[in-house]
Protein backbone atom coordinates (compact mmCIF):
# COMPACT_ATOMS: atom_id res chain seq x y z
CA UNK A 1 0.00 0.00 0.00
CA UNK A 2 1.69 3.46 -0.77
CA UNK A 3 1.37 6.54 1.82
CA UNK A 4 -0.06 9.62 0.57
CA UNK A 5 2.32 12.51 1.12
CA UNK A 6 -0.35 13.77 4.21
CA UNK A 7 0.36 10.70 5.94
CA UNK A 8 4.47 10.53 5.26
CA UNK A 9 4.29 13.99 6.69
CA UNK A 10 2.80 13.05 9.63
CA UNK A 11 4.92 10.43 10.55
CA UNK A 12 7.56 12.50 10.30
CA UNK A 13 6.59 15.06 12.72
CA UNK A 14 5.62 12.32 14.89
CA UNK A 15 9.46 11.20 14.64
CA UNK A 16 10.55 14.45 15.30
CA UNK A 17 8.75 15.14 18.20
CA UNK A 18 10.23 11.33 19.41
CA UNK A 19 13.57 12.87 19.09
CA UNK A 20 13.01 16.62 20.80
CA UNK A 21 11.17 15.26 23.59
CA UNK A 22 13.95 12.62 24.85
CA UNK A 23 16.27 13.78 27.43
CA UNK A 24 19.93 12.44 25.98
CA UNK A 25 18.34 13.55 22.34
CA UNK A 26 17.78 17.54 23.69
CA UNK A 27 20.98 17.20 25.57
CA UNK A 28 22.99 16.28 22.27
CA UNK A 29 20.89 19.19 19.98
CA UNK A 30 21.85 21.18 22.73
CA UNK A 31 25.78 20.32 22.72
CA UNK A 32 25.28 20.70 18.66
CA UNK A 33 23.77 24.10 18.84
CA UNK A 34 26.26 25.05 21.13
CA UNK A 35 29.42 23.83 18.40
CA UNK A 36 27.91 25.59 15.67
CA UNK A 37 27.79 28.83 18.07
CA UNK A 38 31.34 28.16 18.58
CA UNK A 39 32.36 27.54 14.59
CA UNK A 40 30.93 31.15 14.06
CA UNK A 41 32.34 32.59 16.89
CA UNK A 42 35.71 31.35 15.71
CA UNK A 43 34.68 32.43 12.17
CA UNK A 44 33.70 36.12 13.26
CA UNK A 45 37.10 36.57 15.15
CA UNK A 46 39.32 34.78 12.45
CA UNK A 47 37.52 37.38 9.89
CA UNK A 48 38.73 40.17 11.87
CA UNK A 49 42.10 38.89 12.32
CA UNK A 50 42.62 38.32 8.49
CA UNK A 51 41.05 41.73 7.86
CA UNK A 52 44.79 42.83 9.93
CA UNK A 53 47.00 43.08 6.70
CA UNK A 54 49.88 44.97 5.64
CA UNK A 55 49.02 47.86 4.09
CA UNK A 56 51.04 50.05 1.98
CA UNK A 57 50.09 53.57 1.24
CA UNK A 58 51.45 56.03 -1.48
CA UNK A 59 48.57 58.67 -1.32
CA UNK A 60 46.86 60.65 1.00
CA UNK A 61 44.51 58.85 3.63
CA UNK A 62 42.65 58.22 6.50
CA UNK A 63 42.70 55.59 9.08
CA UNK A 64 39.97 55.33 11.12
CA UNK A 65 37.30 53.27 13.37
CA UNK A 66 36.90 49.57 12.13
CA UNK A 67 40.35 49.50 10.06
CA UNK A 68 42.71 46.91 11.76
CA UNK A 69 45.71 46.43 9.71
CA UNK A 70 49.27 44.40 11.12
CA UNK A 71 51.50 46.45 9.60
CA UNK A 72 51.22 49.86 7.84
CA UNK A 73 53.78 51.36 5.62
CA UNK A 74 53.59 55.33 4.67
CA UNK A 75 55.60 56.23 1.08
CA UNK A 76 55.53 59.21 -0.84
CA UNK A 77 53.94 59.17 -4.05
CA UNK A 78 55.09 56.73 -6.58
CA UNK A 79 55.10 60.22 -8.76
CA UNK A 80 58.20 61.77 -10.10
CA UNK A 81 58.78 63.67 -8.68
CA UNK A 82 57.43 62.06 -5.81
CA UNK A 83 54.37 63.93 -4.04
CA UNK A 84 54.28 64.30 -0.13
CA UNK A 85 51.76 61.85 1.50
CA UNK A 86 50.10 62.52 4.58
CA UNK A 87 48.04 59.76 6.47
CA UNK A 88 45.65 60.88 9.11
CA UNK A 89 44.71 59.02 11.37
CA UNK A 90 41.17 58.97 13.64
CA UNK A 91 40.50 55.58 15.07
CA UNK A 92 41.76 51.84 13.90
CA UNK A 93 44.09 49.84 15.30
CA UNK A 94 47.59 49.26 13.65
CA UNK A 95 50.21 46.99 15.33
CA UNK A 96 53.36 48.49 13.40
CA UNK A 97 53.48 51.45 11.10
CA UNK A 98 56.43 52.72 9.38
CA UNK A 99 56.98 55.88 8.22
CA UNK A 100 59.32 56.46 4.93
CA UNK A 101 60.51 59.14 2.39
CA UNK A 102 58.48 62.95 3.29
CA UNK A 103 55.35 61.48 4.27
CA UNK A 104 53.75 62.54 7.21
CA UNK A 105 51.41 60.83 9.73
CA UNK A 106 48.72 62.84 11.37
CA UNK A 107 47.69 60.51 14.81
CA UNK A 108 44.63 61.71 16.00
CA UNK A 109 42.83 58.34 17.64
CA UNK A 110 43.16 54.68 17.45
CA UNK A 111 45.54 52.73 18.69
CA UNK A 112 49.64 52.06 17.51
CA UNK A 113 51.26 49.44 19.16
CA UNK A 114 54.66 50.93 17.77
CA UNK A 115 55.85 53.21 14.93
CA UNK A 116 59.32 53.05 13.04
CA UNK A 117 60.40 56.79 11.16
CA UNK A 118 62.35 56.43 8.23
CA UNK A 119 64.26 58.89 5.72
CA UNK A 120 62.77 62.65 6.33
CA UNK A 121 59.39 61.34 7.13
CA UNK A 122 57.17 62.99 9.97
CA UNK A 123 54.45 61.61 12.80
CA UNK A 124 52.30 64.66 14.53
CA UNK A 125 50.64 62.49 17.73
CA UNK A 126 48.12 64.47 19.03
CA UNK A 127 46.72 61.00 20.70
CA UNK A 128 47.23 60.54 24.67
CA UNK A 129 47.78 56.27 24.12
CA UNK A 130 50.67 54.84 25.02
CA UNK A 131 52.69 53.92 22.63
CA UNK A 132 56.82 52.91 21.21
CA UNK A 133 58.16 54.31 18.50
CA UNK A 134 61.51 54.55 16.83
CA UNK A 135 63.13 57.60 14.90
CA UNK A 136 65.60 57.04 12.39
CA UNK A 137 67.71 59.18 9.74
CA UNK A 138 66.32 62.67 9.71
CA UNK A 139 62.98 61.74 10.61
CA UNK A 140 60.80 63.89 13.25
CA UNK A 141 58.04 63.49 15.84
CA UNK A 142 56.09 65.91 17.51
CA UNK A 143 54.43 65.01 20.53
CA UNK A 144 51.08 66.81 21.65
CA UNK A 145 48.69 65.58 24.75
CA UNK A 146 51.28 62.66 25.05
CA UNK A 147 50.82 59.80 26.82
CA UNK A 148 51.60 58.86 30.24
CA UNK A 149 53.75 56.08 29.08
CA UNK A 150 55.90 55.54 26.26
CA UNK A 151 59.37 54.66 25.04
CA UNK A 152 61.70 56.41 22.44
CA UNK A 153 64.62 54.74 20.51
CA UNK A 154 66.61 57.19 18.59
CA UNK A 155 69.09 55.43 15.98
CA UNK A 156 71.50 57.54 14.47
Amino acid sequence: MLLGNHHKRSILDRNESAITSNPSHQHFLRRESMKTKLFIAILIVTASVTQGAILDIYADDTIQNGDVYDTVNIYDSLDIPPVQTTVDMTGGEIAGCHLYDTAILNYWDGEIVYFVTHDNSTAEVHSDYDYSFTLEDESKIFLHNGGSNFQVLIVL
